[in-house]
């Protein structure tokens, strides 16, 4: 979904037309692939996981960095309605790990959602 104007917000929740989006927010680079992305959480640039184009509605980028010569992206990754078990699964995994290290009730409403989804 990414950003909306606030005229299409309002004009969507007139409508109950809004749908949720699932976001990853985190650091992507370019991968040898044209139709993925190498993807990592916040701060986690050892571990990098493959997130195909299809998968992804949209992306809002936040800043660009450098390191050892690598060029590297801070995003916010709006991915599409889910549509399969796999997708639900990827879902899942990324919002357990996101919980990780954080108090249990500060993910409760994630929690929730997904588990209604499955």
């Amino acid at each position: 979904m990414g950003l909306l104007s606030a005229k299409e917000f309002f004009d969507q929740l007139k409508t109950d037309s809004l749908k949720s989006s699932f976001v990853l927010k985190g650091t992507a680079k370019k991968s040898d692939k044209d139709n993925e992305v190498l993807f990592a959480k916040e701060g986690d640039l050892g571990n990098w996981v493959t997130i195909p184009s299809n998968v992804i509605e949209s992306v809002e980028m936040l800043n660009t960095f450098s390191k050892e010569g690598e060029l590297f992206f801070n995003v916010k990754l709006y991915l599409n309605a889910t549509t399969s078990d796999e997708e639900l699964l990827f879902r899942k995994l990324f919002s357990s790990t996101e919980c990780e290290g954080t108090h249990i009730s500060k993910c409760e409403w994630k929690n929730k959602m997904l588990d209604s989804v499955v």
